[in-house]
C-alpha cells in the first residue's frame, strides 16, 4: 500500500496582496482538513503569525529570515518534519512566504525536499488588483512570479472597475502562460480547489489549537540578490499609547519609500467611536488602511502594547522610528477624539 503523501502548497504574493486573509479562510474550511502552516515573517516582530487565526492546527515560524534564501535544504525539511508528527494528524501544509520572497526559488526547494510523506502540490500566487500594475512598474521582475504559479488568486477584485479587472486578467494570463486566474474578494475561494475532503474519526470540522512553535533564524550564506534585498524592515514597539491624530498624520504623509505597515497600535482614546480598551490591529498597503479589533481566544492572548512592522524601499529607519516616537502621548486631546471618528471609518 503506497505511503500517504501530504500535499505542501507554497502561498506567495507581494506585500499586502492578502495572503494571510486567504490563509485564514483555508483554515476554516468545512472539509475537515487539518492544516499545518509555516509562516515566513519579514521583520523582527512576528506580526503575520499573530494575524493568522489562532485556531491554526500547528504552526512554525521563521522570523526575520527568508525561506527562499535558505541554503541548507535541511532547514525546510526540519520544519516539515515537525508538522508530520502523527499526533497532529495534518492533512495539508501551507507555506506562507514573506511578501518579498522569491517564489520560484522557494518552490524549487520545497519540491526537492527529502522529507518522506510529503509532496509538493504547487504554488498559489496572490495578486492585489488595486496595486499590481503600479507594483509591476516599480518591480518588473514580479511578472516572472506568474510563470511558476499553478493558481493565481486576483484579490480585491471588487475595488477596481470591470475594464481594469479584464485588463489585469489578460496581463496575468499572458505572463503566467495559462495559469487559471480567479478573481476574488477578501481572498475567498472554494477550498475544494486545493483540498480533498478529509476523513477523521471523529470528524473534525473547524480547527483544534495545537502547540505554537518557533524556529530560530539561521544565518544566511551568500546568495544572489532578490527583491527583498531592496527593502528595509523597521520594527517599533512601545507600551506608551499613541496619539490617534499624530498617527493618522503619519499614515497620510507616509515616510518616503514606505509601502507596508502592519501590527497593533494602542491609542490614548479608549472610549467613543472606533475606540477600544486594547490595541487595534492595523494594516496599511500603499494608500489603503484598515483597522480591526483584536479577537481573544484561549491560545491567542490580546496584545497590550503597540507593536508595528514597517516595510519599504529606501526607508530611513531612524526617521521612521523618530516619527513613531513623536506619536507617543500621555493624554488624549480634542484632535485625538476627532481622529478616532476617522479611524472608525476604517474599522472592520
Amino acid at each position: 500500500m503506497p505511503t500517504r503523501q501530504i500535499p505542501v502548497f507554497v502561498l506567495a504574493g507581494f506585500l499586502g496582496s492578502g495572503k494571510t486573509t486567504f490563509l485564514n479562510g483555508l483554515l476554516h474550511n468545512a472539509l475537515g482538513v487539518r492544516v499545518g502552516v509555516i509562516i515566513n515573517d519579514f521583520g523582527d516582530i512576528p506580526v503575520d503569525s499573530w494575524l493568522v487565526d489562532a485556531s491554526v492546527d500547528t504552526m512554525v515560524t521563521l522570523g526575520g529570515g527568508c525561506l527562499c534564501c535558505v541554503t541548507d535544504a535541511g532547514q525546510i525539511d526540519d520544519m516539515l518534519q515537525q508538522l508530520l508528527d502523527p499526533s497532529l494528524e495534518i492533512d495539508a501544509v501551507v507555506i506562507e512566504a514573506s511578501g518579498l520572497a522569491d517564489p520560484a526559488n522557494l518552490a524549487l526547494r520545497v519540491s526537492r525536499s527529502s522529507t518522506r510523506g510529503v509532496r509538493f502540490a504547487g504554488v498559489v500566487l496572490m495578486v492585489d488588483a488595486c496595486e499590481y500594475l503600479e507594483t509591476l512598474r516599480s518591480h518588473p521582475q514580479i511578472a516572472q512570479d506568474g510563470r511558476i504559479a499553478d493558481l493565481i488568486v486576483l484579490n480585491k477584485a471588487d475595488l477596481v472597475s470591470s475594464s481594469d479587472l479584464d485588463q489585469l486578467m489578460r496581463t496575468l494570463e499572458d505572463s503566467s502562460r495559462g495559469a487559471p486566474v480567479l478573481p476574488t474578494t477578501f481572498g475567498t475561494i472554494d477550498p475544494r480547489l486545493l483540498f480533498d475532503r478529509a476523513r477523521h474519526e471523529p470528524p473534525r470540522y473547524g480547527q483544534v489549537p495545537l502547540p505554537f512553535e518557533n524556529l530560530e533564524r539561521h544565518a544566511h550564506d551568500r546568495h544572489p540578490p532578490h527583491l527583498h534585498d531592496q527593502y528595509t524592515s523597521v520594527s517599533f514597539r512601545t507600551d506608551q499609547p499613541l496619539s490617534p491624530h499624530r498617527f493618522l498624520e503619519l499614515l497620510y504623509d507616509r515616510p518616503a519609500g514606505l509601502y507596508r505597515l502592519k501590527g497593533h497600535v494602542r491609542f490614548t482614546v479608549t472610549r467613543g467611536p472606533g475606540a477600544a480598551r486594547h490595541p487595534l490591529e492595523v494594516q496599511s498597503v500603499g494608500a489603503h488602511v484598515r483597522f480591526a479589533r483584536q479577537r481573544q481566544t484561549p491560545n491567542h492572548p490580546l496584545v497590550d502594547e503597540t507593536q508595528l512592522v514597517l516595510i519599504g524601499i529606501g526607508v530611513d529607519a531612524a526617521d521612521v522610528a523618530a516619527r513613531l516616537a513623536d506619536c507617543e502621548a500621555d493624554t488624549a486631546t480634542s484632535d485625538d477624539r476627532t481622529a478616532m471618528i476617522t479611524i472608525n471609518r476604517y474599522l472592520d
